[in-house]
């Protein structure tokens, strides 16, 4: 019976092709061995920059942005980084130059998206104080009654 059996010693798999089971017989497709079990590459450089279309992403799996790969678009990273702190509902970053892979600091534009739902002026004094305390706290520090 151990001639139906998986030439390679240990395995007692049944012979598909060659005289090795399926398993081997795959891992020889694959990588030329029967007795590899996946080729090692280099250790994952931190640094690698990914193509997103015109964009660069950057792996941050941590990143509460980061998309099912753990992939983040780096030109939102480094606004953060500028800022000091995540960006938040309603912010984008905007390209200056529109080379969409420059992102350095220099070349980024903060923009807000948000607007108040209504126009009455009221709607509009708050969303005008909820903004200033967003971006530019100190200005409500002087405020006349």
């Amino acid at each position: 019976m151990t001639a139906d059996l998986c030439s390679i010693t240990g395995c007692e798999a049944a012979r598909n092709c060659r005289g090795w089971c399926e398993k081997h017989y795959y891992r020889w497709r694959r990588h030329g061995d029967p007795l590899v079990v996946k080729k090692t590459g280099t250790p994952a450089n931190p640094d690698r920059k990914y193509r997103n279309g015109d964009y660069l992403s950057v792996r941050l799996p941590d990143h509460p942005a980061a998309n099912s790969w753990g992939l983040v678009l780096e030109h939102r990273v480094v606004m953060e980084q500028v800022l000091g702190r995540y960006l938040q509902t309603g912010e984008n970053v905007h390209h200056i130059n529109g080379v969409r892979h420059d992102n350095r600091p220099e070349n980024l534009e903060l923009w807000s998206t948000r607007q108040p739902p209504g126009q009455r002026v009221a709607d509009k004094v708050a969303w005008a104080k909820e903004i200033l305390a967003t971006y530019e706290p100190d200005a409500l520090s002087i405020e006349t009654v």
